[in-house]
């Protein structure tokens, strides 16, 4: 290489020994080499074929210059991507499962053929009961009749007797005046003979009349009973169905407010909503992971509402939680991590709530016996990672539902606590 080559000897300058390659390999000296004429072939410690000493001063590498279809680049920047993000959700209206519709309608049609039924038997009973008052109102125009006759022949005994009277008076004064009018006592006497027939005979009506009176006041009082009894049966009848149309109507409108059925077709339950519940997730909380005590924010679930349709006189009395499976973080202890704050008293036909409270331990980092990433954790893994980054809970909990005749209920449901690393909950 020649000296006055500026080119080559900036090269060398900037390079350095990364330049030279004519280090001889014994001596370890460097001799530049001009007017050669020696040929050195390619090789891997020479990348291709040159002159000897052409190369003194220089470094080899490889400059890439990828080659872009500028339409495609422009069409790949003004892409959006949507795979990966869903539309939202079109909102639905509030309805029913239609095999549950289809069950309460044809209850509810069969309900009405009852009252229907019932109805066509309460116009038959109506229509006997006003036979039966013509039937009475007839008895007792002859009981009327009997008692105006019993009258006549109360007022013609009282004549009888007062003619009787009269009679005796007579008789009493023939007697004394016997001697004078024999004839006249032997005509008296005959007088009261007939007299005394009379009054037997009047009596014995008046007996006839009295059991007349009797008989007919017996055979109304029995008609009476027995319109009362028929009355009865007809207003219960009717007081059953329209307690099932009731009834049919009620569990419809909790179902399409909202209400779950608990099993038993009779009691309903709905959990307050929130933006983190859907479907079967019922229970979401949100906390943090250090440095906080609570209470926390609720995402739904922290209200209970608890319809009673049941048709005896049966009360819910009691509500607890169980939780049955865990996942995501590590726990110590038990697993309840909420619990109602006071038990229900609804009674029947009516609606009461129950609202949920957390436990402490669930919030922060605490070393009692119930911990969610203790703080016990923080130097098993590298320093603070363990427990400090923000995790998410999820699991099942049994929901037991206990009324006052002995009944109890049971039914499985979703929760889930995001405890969050740095930001409030």
């Amino acid at each position: 290489m020649a000296l006055d080559n500026k080119f080559r000897v900036s090269e060398l300058v900037q390079s350095g020994s990364r330049a030279i390659i004519s280090e001889d390999p014994v001596s370890k000296t460097h001799t530049f080499i001009d007017g050669s004429t020696t040929i050195v072939s390619q090789s891997v410690s020479e990348p291709y074929e040159h002159i000897e000493g052409e190369r003194d001063g220089e470094l080899t590498n490889f400059i890439e210059k990828p080659k872009y279809d500028e339409e495609q680049l422009k069409k790949a920047v003004d892409t959006e991507i949507d795979e990966l993000i869903l539309p939202p959700p079109r909102p639905t209206p509030e309805v029913v499962p239609k095999e549950i519709y289809d069950d309460l309608l044809e209850r509810y049609n069969q309900a009405v053929a009852d009252l229907a039924e019932a109805n066509a038997e309460i116009a038959r009973l109506n229509a006997e009961i006003n036979r039966l008052n013509g039937e009475i109102q007839s008895l007792l125009s002859q009981l009327d009749a009997a008692q105006v006759g019993r009258t006549i022949a109360e007022n013609q005994l009282q004549q009888q007797a007062s003619s009787f009277g009269d009679l005796s008076a007579k008789f009493s004064q023939a007697i004394i005046k016997a001697t004078r009018e024999a004839s006249a006592r032997v005509s008296l006497q005959a007088q009261v003979a007939g007299l005394d027939a009379q009054k037997e005979t009047l009596r014995e009506q008046i007996l006839g009349l009295r059991q007349i009176v009797a008989s007919l006041q017996g055979q109304v009082e029995s008609q009476l009973a027995i319109l009362d009894a028929q009355i009865s049966s007809a207003e219960a009848a009717q007081q059953a169905a329209q307690d099932m149309i009731s009834g049919n109507q009620a569990t419809s409108t909790a179902v399409a407010s909202g209400f779950e059925d608990m099993g038993d077709g009779d009691i309903f339950v709905k959990f307050k909503d929130g933006k983190e519940a859907s479907g079967n997730l019922k229970v979401v909380i949100a906390t943090k992971v250090k440095s906080y005590s609570g209470p926390g924010k609720w995402y739904g679930g922290e209200t209970l509402e608890i319809q009673n349709l049941k048709d005896d006189d049966v009360t819910v009395n009691s509500v607890s939680v169980r939780v049955t499976s865990q996942q995501g973080g590590s726990w110590r202890g038990t697993k309840n991590w909420f619990k109602p704050a006071a038990q229900p008293n609804v009674a029947r036909g009516n609606k009461g709530s129950v609202t949920f409270v957390a436990e402490k331990w669930i919030h922060g980092q605490n070393s009692g016996p119930n911990q969610i990433e203790s703080s016990q954790d923080l130097h098993g893994k590298s320093w603070g990672v363990a427990s400090r980054d923000a995790h998410t809970h999820t699991g099942d909990f049994e929901l037991t539902i206990k009324c006052d005749d002995g009944s109890t209920l049971k039914k499985t449901f979703g929760w889930k606590i995001i405890k969050n690393k740095t930001s409030g909950p």
